[in-house]
């Protein structure tokens, strides 16, 4: 019976090593058993005893390497979720408009507007020694900085430190803005300024 398990093709792993282990153990603490039969069962433990350390190791390194596929699949798991979230991530803005060159210029720093596309109104002036500003004229943009209020002009003025282009289509979506084109307002209202009386200065 014994013999029949052994042979039965099973993976080393599958056999039930401990089990046949115990038997031979058990037939040599027979003291009657026949000499021919004893040493078959001592070669027999002897290899068995050898398997049972080799299976030992092996459904050791199996689970080791389960162990390290779930860390992994944790990880990718980790990995997608703050991409995820990377990608829905939305960009503050103090206001977004239409760049545009302006006429007014007082105070210090080069004056612009920043205007609704669809109408032109002017939603805010920009005030920026940055001459990078100069390339972003007639793009919609994305403007942070401070707002503040300067009597000379109609609508508050944004003393600018950074300006990058924008995807219209993305505000009130993935940008926010506390001054937004009235044009682009459509699903939500959002918080927005004085856009004042449409001046073209």
């Amino acid at each position: 019976m014994l013999e029949r398990v052994c042979e039965s093709g099973k993976s080393l792993d599958e056999l039930p090593i401990p089990k046949l282990l115990a038997g031979y153990e058990g037939l040599l603490k027979d003291d009657h058993l026949p000499i021919s039969i004893r040493r078959v069962a001592q070669a027999k433990a002897a290899s068995l005893r050898v398997k049972a350390h080799a299976q030992s190791e092996l459904l050791a390194l199996r689970k080791g390497q389960q162990d390290t596929d779930s860390k992994l699949a944790a990880l990718r798991a980790e990995q997608s979720e703050i991409q995820q979230r990377l990608t829905d991530k939305i960009i503050s803005y103090t206001a977004v408009g239409q760049l545009q060159p302006s006429t007014l210029q007082n105070g210090g720093g080069t004056l612009y507007r920043l205007t609704d596309p669809a109408s032109g109104r002017t939603l805010c002036y920009v005030r920026s020694n940055d001459a990078k500003f100069g390339t972003f004229l007639e793009k919609f943009v994305g403007v942070k900085g401070e707002l503040v209020s300067e009597p000379q002009l109609s609508v508050k003025a944004l003393v600018a430190t950074d300006v990058a282009v924008v995807d219209p289509a993305e505000v009130t979506r993935k940008v926010s803005a506390q001054i937004i084109p009235p044009s682009l307002l459509t699903a939500r209202p959002a918080v927005q300024a004085s856009t004042g009386t449409g001046d073209n200065q």
